[in-house]
């Protein structure tokens, strides 16, 4: 159980609770304006407990929260969720027929309850849709087929992953500051998802456009931070005996940029930017910056899962590899969390990337800087998930 009364950790325990005991969780998640603070590794067993004792003991540390079992499903929302009837997720919705819909179709599907007219522009709508889910979890391979006689929104989200029986629910909002008085959640702040585990983000409208506009609107007008994942993924590492030689030959020294100031950070093809900003120490061991990433027209949007000291982008700018050891892979617009996945804990550096770019070199260390005495160093090939 993570400590921490932070949605990172409420996740990652729910995660948890939901892979060991099979119970199907759906989870609501208000995140404070600002900074996320992480996960972290230590915390209390949860060992021997019911699924109610294991919530009860949950919901002691993140008091803002509460569960409930509503139709064979956990709901666990903010408290006030709970009471507000003029929740967007309380909307009445009438009939819905799904026939072997993916996860994602029943992603957008649920977001046209709001948007009718709504034209979704996504691969899996296209004919590269086969490419699309080579990458997927199973669970998102699995197609489901559902029956939906009408009520409301999160009878709707119930449905599905009751109908799939290998999915949970997310729904995901930040209330901007100007609107932090109006305790009525609306689903203009909104990202759904389902997905193999409870966890925050998820998709925004992806709406390129209405059906009586003809509009051509891009999708990345509306990217929405990507959901980060505590499993590996197709991501694997292995402990290295010393450190390989980075001669240009098989090893090539990797460009790692530091973030302890405010700017643009070089990346090796104009697919995106990144932006380093809010810089300072943070109450941390060195000087670490938010990073905000920007394609096309869209909205920067901040992809770091806290603040980051270094970012190396790889060559084919497929992955984005932040401190202490998070990759985003652009591509699928996953962040995965490898240093806790993969069990290689901070301090970490990229050392080297690999001819072929497949592989990484990566070194850990006990303390960031100025160590004193013998230091303990560690070296890892990580793997890239292709």
């Amino acid at each position: 159980m993570r400590l921490p009364a932070s949605p990172d950790a409420l996740a990652e325990t729910l995660a948890s609770i939901a892979r060991d005991s099979g119970v199907l969780i759906g989870f609501e998640t208000k995140l404070d304006a600002g900074l996320r603070r992480r996960g972290t590794k230590f915390g209390r067993t949860l060992r021997g407990k019911t699924v109610g004792e294991a919530l009860d003991a949950l919901m002691a540390i993140h008091p803002g929260y509460e569960w409930r079992s509503v139709n064979g499903v956990i709901h666990v929302r903010p408290q006030e969720a709970f009471v507000n009837f003029n929740h967007f997720l309380n909307q009445a919705i009438g009939p819905l027929q799904l026939t072997d819909a993916l996860p994602l179709h029943a992603t957008f599907e649920v977001h046209r309850v709001f948007v009718p007219d709504c034209v979704i522009n996504h691969p899996i709508y296209t004919d590269q849709r086969d490419a699309f889910l080579e990458t997927e979890e199973p669970a998102m391979r699995q197609p489901l087929t559902l029956s939906f006689n009408g009520g409301t929104v999160i009878d709707l989200l119930d449905a599905v992953i009751k109908a799939h029986r290998s999915l949970y629910w997310n729904v995901t909002y930040e209330v901007p500051p100007e609107r932090l008085r109006d305790a009525t959640p609306a689903y203009e702040h909104a990202v759904f998802a389902f997905a193999p585990s409870p966890l925050i983000g998820g998709w925004w409208r992806m709406c390129a456009g209405r059906h009586d506009d003809g509009g051509t609107e891009s999708a990345d007008e509306t990217l929405a931070p990507p959901p980060v994942l505590t499993s590996p993924g197709k991501f694997t590492a292995r402990r290295l005996s010393r450190a390989p030689a980075i001669d240009g030959r098989e090893w090539i020294a990797a460009n790692v940029q530091t973030t302890s100031e405010p700017g643009k950070v070089v990346v090796p093809a104009p697919a995106f930017s990144l932006t380093a900003a809010d810089c300072g120490d943070h109450g941390g061991d060195f000087e670490r910056c938010q990073l905000f990433f920007q394609r096309g027209r869209s909205a920067p949007v901040r992809i770091d899962a806290g603040f980051t000291g270094w970012v190396f982008v790889t060559p084919d700018t497929r992955y984005i590899i932040t401190e202490p050891l998070y990759v985003l892979d652009v591509a699928e617009w996953k962040q995965y969390a490898l240093f806790e996945a993969l069990q290689i804990p901070n301090y970490t550096t990229i050392e080297a990337i690999s001819r072929d770019g497949t592989r990484l070199f990566v070194s850990r260390r006990d303390c960031p800087m100025d160590c004193r005495g013998e230091v303990n160093v560690e070296y890892f090939e990580l793997t890239l998930a292709r």
